[in-house]
């Protein structure tokens, strides 16, 4: 999984450079500016909190399959940043 921090997701070209774990690579936005993307680590899960706590309720039923509380924001943003299992 990748982090996006400080823009729109939406933006980025989706084919970039395959990483290896823990590297990061340049993505260049249609606009032309770039972004460094990384996998996400475990110091990042207050920050996918919050960006998971952001959406919308029709991108959390998209992202999730359906609607979800707080409890399940927390538990899938502290999975997804686990270096144990990335993602």
């Amino acid at each position: 999984m990748v982090l996006y921090t400080e823009m729109n997701p939406s933006t980025a070209r989706i084919s970039f450079p395959a990483s290896h774990e823990g590297d990061e690579s340049d993505v260049v936005l249609r606009d032309g500016s770039t972004v460094r993307v990384r996998v996400v680590r475990s110091r990042d899960e207050p920050r996918l909190l919050q960006f998971l706590r952001g959406l919308s309720e029709s991108s959390r039923t998209l992202r999730f399959g359906g609607g979800v509380g707080d409890s399940f924001l927390c538990e899938a943003a502290k999975q997804l940043s686990s270096e144990d299992d990335q993602h």
